[in-house]
């Protein structure tokens, strides 16, 4: 079985830095935007939490970031669960437009979810997207 949990604040963020640290690197950590955004930690019965995303504001915008599945558990389509999970909460609490930084070798997974390419930056890509999502999954 596979549920979600979502934390707001720095708060009970051990859990979401240690996975954190695990996908991206030791320098994941704490940092100013976890004490006002929605942080999503999934988990997969039996093997704790395998994803996070993180929904915040940065310079007027709101953006996924933090986004990622443990290795051994990619290709099981909890990144798209997960995806639909923030875009829902984004759509619920107001925000109309919701962005992501990505490297090129992901853009394609966000597409698929109709991001559109708004920039290309030193082979950073922005993203965005408007709107609901759909309740289909894995498609």
């Amino acid at each position: 079985m596979i549920t979600s949990r979502w934390f707001k604040g720095k708060e009970e963020l051990a859990e979401i830095i240690e996975l954190r640290r695990e996908i991206f690197g030791e320098g994941s950590s704490v940092d100013f935007y976890d004490e006002f955004s929605f942080n999503l930690g999934i988990y997969e019965e039996d093997n704790g939490l395998v994803g996070i995303g993180r929904l915040l504001s940065k310079n007027g915008k709101f953006f996924i970031d933090n986004f990622g599945v443990k290795e051994k558990f990619q290709r099981k389509y909890y990144g798209d669960f997960m995806l639909r999970i923030l875009l829902r909460k984004a759509y619920e609490i107001g925000i109309k437009k919701v962005y992501v930084q990505c490297s090129e070798d992901v853009v394609g997974f966000f597409k698929k979810l109709d991001f559109l390419e708004e920039n290309l930056n030193d082979k950073i890509y922005l993203l965005s997207r408007q709107g609901d999502v759909s309740s289909g999954c894995c498609e």
